[in-house]
C-alpha cells in the first residue's frame, strides 16, 4: 500500500546518501565520494563531526592520535542521548590519511548478530607479528552519529542486512483503527446475510422446480440439467453481490491518503528544529523546518 511505497522511497533515500572512502585504486591516495549502498566490507571510511555512520565499522584512527577517542550518539539505536566514547584500535590510532592506505592486514571477527553492546575480533597487521584484540569500545554501529570529534577513519565490517541495526529491526505491524475494525465487522455481517439470502433463494428455487419442472427445463434447457444445482447457487450469488460494498475499502484508503497529505502540509503542525548547528567550516548553520509525517495512515481516523 501507500505506507509500503513510502518505506521503499525512504530506503532509496538512505541508500543514496554519500560518504567519503579512501579510493581503492592502488595509485590514488584521495578520498572518493560513494553511496552508502556501494560501501563494501573492507572499505576505509572517513567520517567528520555530525556524520551518520553508514555501516558497522571498527575505528582505525581519529584526530586524537594520543588517545584515539571518538564520541558517538546512539539515540537511533537505543534511545540514549548521552554520548558514548569509543577508541581507535591500539595498533592504528596514530595512523594518518596518508599511511592508512598502505596498511595491509586481516580482521577476524564474530558472525553478524543483533547484539548492540558486544563485539569480539582481532586485527593482524602484516608488519606486526601479533594479533590485536578488538572489542565493543572499538566498534561503531550503523545508525549512530559522530559527535564532538573532528574526524575518524574506520574500516567497514558489516553492511546491509548484516548490520546490527538491520538485525534488530522488526517487520512493521499491521495497525488497524477503530473504523477499520468496525468496517470489517460490518462486512462480516453483510457476508453472512448474503449467504442466508442465497441459501433461502436456492431452497425456494428447488421448491419451484419440484412443482414446475417443465418450466425450469424450458428456460434452462436440457444441457444445464446436470449442473443446475450449482448454477442456482452461482446465479443467486451474482444477483446479490451488489449487497457487498466492495468499493468501501478502496474509498476509505483514498480518504486516508488525502488526510495524510493534509497532515504533512499543515503549517500548524510544523516546528523549527532547535538551535541551528554550525557547519563544518564554523559558519552559522541554517534552521530546519520539521513537518509532521503520517507514517501510518491507517490511524488517521483515531486522531
Amino acid at each position: 500500500g501507500y505506507e509500503d511505497w513510502r518505506r521503499y522511497k525512504n530506503d532509496v533515500k538512505v541508500n543514496n546518501r554519500k560518504c567519503d572512502i579512501l579510493d581503492p585504486e592502488p595509485n590514488s591516495n584521495k578520498l572518493k565520494r560513494a553511496r552508502w549502498a556501494d560501501v563494501k566490507v573492507g572499505d576505509i571510511v572517513r567520517l567528520e563531526d555530525g556524520d551518520d555512520v553508514p555501516a558497522d565499522m571498527v575505528i582505525l584512527a581519529t584526530n586524537d592520535p594520543t588517545e584515539g577517542i571518538a564520541y558517538v550518539e546512539t539515540a537511533m539505536l537505543d534511545g540514549e542521548t548521552s554520548l558514548k566514547p569509543k577508541n581507535a584500535v591500539e595498533d592504528t590510532k596514530t595512523e594518518t590519511h596518508g599511511t592508512l592506505k598502505s596498511k595491509r592486514g586481516k580482521i577476524s571477527c564474530e558472525p553478524p548478530s543483533n547484539r548492540l553492546d558486544t563485539f569480539t575480533g582481532t586485527l593482524k597487521l602484516d608488519e606486526y607479528p601479533r594479533n590485536t584484540s578488538i572489542d565493543a569500545k572499538n566498534f561503531i554501529l550503523k545508525g549512530s552519529r559522530l559527535r564532538n570529534t573532528e574526524y575518524l577513519y574506520g574500516v567497514v565490517i558489516y553492511t546491509g542486512v548484516d548490520t546490527r541495526l538491520h538485525r534488530n529491526s522488526r517487520p512493521p505491524r499491521n495497525k488497524r483503527s477503530k473504523i477499520e475494525r468496525d468496517v470489517n465487522w460490518y462486512l462480516f455481517i453483510i457476508a453472512a446475510v448474503l449467504t442466508i439470502m442465497v441459501a433461502i433463494s436456492v431452497w425456494l428455487s428447488f421448491r419451484f422446480t419440484d412443482k414446475e419442472p417443465e418450466v425450469f427445463l424450458y428456460f434452462a434447457g436440457e444441457s444445464v440439467k446436470r449442473y443446475h444445482d450449482w448454477l442456482r447457487i452461482i446465479t443467486f450469488a451474482i444477483l446479490y453481490n451488489n449487497l457487498v460494498p466492495i468499493s468501501l475499502c478502496v474509498t476509505i484508503d483514498f480518504v486516508r491518503f488525502i488526510q495524510a497529505i493534509f497532515i504533512e502540509n499543515d503549517p500548524d503542525l510544523e516546528y523549527v528544529k532547535g538551535a541551528a548547528e554550525p557547519g563544518r567550516d564554523g559558519s552559522p548553520g541554517e534552521s530546519t523546518v520539521v513537518k509532521a509525517q503520517a507514517r501510518t495512515a491507517n490511524l488517521n481516523d483515531d486522531l
